[in-house]
């Protein structure tokens, strides 16, 4: 959900939907987008393990 808000992931299909093509891809951003994927992804590992710890 955190990367719903990303103003890169919701133009990219809004834009290739209007334009009824994919639109080109920009490196920096997609760089940008990975990063950000594998932050979300280490973050979500993180709380996982607190909830097991609270579940115990």
């Amino acid at each position: 959900m955190e990367m719903c808000g990303d103003d890169y992931v919701q133009r990219r299909p809004f834009d290739s939907y209007l334009y009824n093509q994919v639109v080109p891809d920009n490196p920096l951003y997609d760089l940008k987008l990975a990063i950000n994927t594998v932050g979300s992804l280490v973050k979500a590992s993180a709380l996982k393990r607190e909830m097991a710890k609270l579940a115990s």
